[in-house]
């Protein structure tokens, strides 16, 4: 008889949006690693790395103890954003992924704020909750990274 998932489609679909999004923000905190002159977007780019890297590690570990599988290469959004990002440098470079990445974070806080209020599975409302405040707060940090202060 075969099981059925501790997850529900739902769930799943929510850890695999958070998964993808953690896989194109390591990317490109990389990208900005190598490209950024600016200080705060280098600390930024740090910081989105090492908490991403922490999310889907997270994500990969309940993906692996519910049997259901996630991406192992960026989506064809992804590696197109990406690059976009690698064919600009300096202070064009800073504002595009500063842009990016308050764009993207607004999307992130209100999925894990919709994740974490109606969920369908105990599990991923608690994971959500969890994320929510540093989710938030690296919003707050992206919105710090305005077109006024990059270059």
């Amino acid at each position: 008889m075969p099981r059925s998932p501790a997850v529900s489609e739902a769930g799943q679909k929510f850890l695999l949006t958070i998964f993808e999004t953690g896989l194109l923000e390591m990317n490109a905190a990389k990208l900005a690693a190598r490209k950024s002159q600016n200080i705060q977007v280098q600390r930024f780019a740090d910081m989105m790395y090492q908490s991403y890297a922490r999310v889907n590690d997270n994500v990969s570990q309940f993906a692996l103890a519910n049997d259901f599988e996630l991406p192992i290469e960026l989506s064809q959004n992804a590696r197109a954003t990406l690059e976009r990002f690698d064919a600009l440098s300096g202070d064009e470079f800073d504002r595009a992924y500063s842009q990016e990445m308050r764009r993207a974070h607004r999307r992130v806080v209100q999925g894990f704020s919709e994740a974490a209020q109606s969920a369908p599975d105990a599990i991923i409302r608690a994971f959500a909750q969890s994320q929510l405040p540093a989710m938030r707060d690296r919003l707050r940090v992206a919105r710090s990274l305005s077109n006024s202060n990059l270059g």
